[in-house]
């Protein structure tokens, strides 16, 4: 069902949180506080968001495949515009 689908995915997104956050902190707390490198972390830590919920969906049986499609690409053109501008 669908409780039970966004139950699984919010637990798995949680874990992944519990982990990356505390590595990004300490990645970021060793550098200069400056876009360049905060920009890069930030999407990396989204796009490793994004594809747990898109793993943990896929493997309940939820295929949005154009849906994620759509959203990676969106996703990679903004970060990669992130780090020209």
């Amino acid at each position: 069902t669908r409780a039970l689908t966004a139950g699984t995915v919010a637990l798995w997104s949680g874990l992944y949180f519990a982990i990356v956050l505390p590595l990004a902190w300490l990645y970021l707390s060793a550098r200069p506080v400056e876009l360049s490198v905060y920009v890069p972390v930030h999407a990396a830590v989204m796009a490793g968001y994004f594809a747990t919920q898109a793993l943990v969906m896929w493997h309940s049986g939820v295929r949005l495949v154009r849906t994620w499609s759509i959203v990676l690409l969106s996703f990679s053109a903004f970060a990669a515009l992130a780090q020209v501008l």
